[in-house]
């Protein structure tokens, strides 16, 4: 089980929560001006977005490594279509600025055995950690010790590119000014490339390829799929944490039929790979083409599809998919 912060960790990190309240970095930076930090206590870096330059949500959220920073870019593209699947794949750190009634009972217990006493709409902080396809929650100690160190370094920085509005262009694209902690120098700023994100693949071995290949006949059908989120949390067993249901579809382009649905949960990449044979069962066949909106699920079945001679595009449009989605959700949504 995971450890709760302590009542020390809980006190850094409300102390630096209220000095980037009381510095207002939103009132000369906008939520797309990136910056790192990396964790003094390990490697991973939190790439800040300041939020609160449009005056209406005020706080800090800290994207963590290479998929954080393509979550954000997705929450970047979504926001005017407010697409759902953009912000439960955040992963992410957040520190939001907000009235009481949004914190819960657990939020305002640490409130109170802190001594803290807070007034208004936009008053109080609320700390949450986000996982791809997880419902926000609360921070273990580990994540509020490096949340605290972020803030308050994005507090400093801040303050310094108010002073010096040029440091945050880079000397060539693709690199992002992170702050890193030195034993000896202690926190400096540097130029940093952070890697690619790594998409995953199914890598079937040459026995089920061989298998899936003589149980089902080739066609000319081009197939469509896609995964997307229920908008609605379930609470994990085992923790009790609650995620968004994943459903994974397979529609036949020509007649709009779903040959398989898939739920699961992000990440179970298997589980994805694993609902192409499904998908044949129910057709009887192997499609000749593969099309997807989603470049994840184009990389994860290359080499399968490669493997059996299907041929897999990414689509922006995929119409029988988005139809199919879109009917599943409309008759999901007496549950959610």
């Amino acid at each position: 089980m995971e450890k709760e912060p302590s009542l020390a960790d809980w006190q850094r990190l409300y102390e630096a929560a209220l000095r980037f309240k009381e510095a207002a970095p939103w009132q000369w930076m906008g939520d797309l001006q990136v910056f790192g930090v990396r964790d003094p206590e390990g490697d991973a870096v939190g790439y800040c977005s300041i939020l609160g330059n449009l005056g209406d949500v005020f706080g800090l959220v800290a994207y963590l490594g290479s998929e954080g920073l393509v979550s954000l870019s997705r929450v970047a593209r979504a926001r005017q279509r407010g697409a759902f699947e953009a912000y439960a794949r955040q992963n992410c750190l957040s520190l939001f600025f907000g009235s009481r009634e949004e914190l819960t009972e657990r939020d305002r217990a640490v409130v109170k055995a802190l001594g803290l006493k807070f007034r208004g709409s936009t008053a109080w902080p609320l700390f949450r950690r986000q996982l791809p396809g997880y419902y926000p929650w609360y921070l273990t100690a580990e994540e509020a010790r490096f949340f605290a160190a972020l803030i308050e370094q994005a507090t400093a920085f801040c303050l310094e590119l108010k002073d010096n509005p040029g440091l945050l262009e880079p000397p060539q694209p693709g690199l992002v000014l992170v702050r890193v902690y030195d034993r000896e120098r202690g926190w400096q700023s540097t130029w940093f490339s952070p890697p690619p994100h790594a998409l995953p693949v199914a890598v079937p071995g040459k026995a089920a390829l061989k298998r899936i290949a003589a149980q089902f006949p080739r066609s000319d059908a081009c197939w469509e799929t896609g995964f997307f989120f229920l908008p609605a949390a379930v609470r994990e067993e085992e923790t009790g944490r609650p995620y968004f249901p994943l459903v994974m579809l397979w529609v036949d382009r020509a007649s709009g039929l779903i040959l398989h649905m898939e739920m699961t949960r992000y990440g179970q990449w298997q589980a994805l790979a694993e609902s192409f044979t499904a998908a044949a069962a129910a057709a009887r066949r192997l499609p000749a083409e593969i099309v997807t909106p989603q470049e994840e699920v184009a990389v994860l079945f290359q080499d399968l599809a490669r493997g059996l001679g299907i041929n897999v595009k990414k689509e922006r449009s995929a119409k029988s998919f988005a139809a199919a989605r879109k009917y599943l959700l409309q008759g999901m949504g007496s549950q959610f």
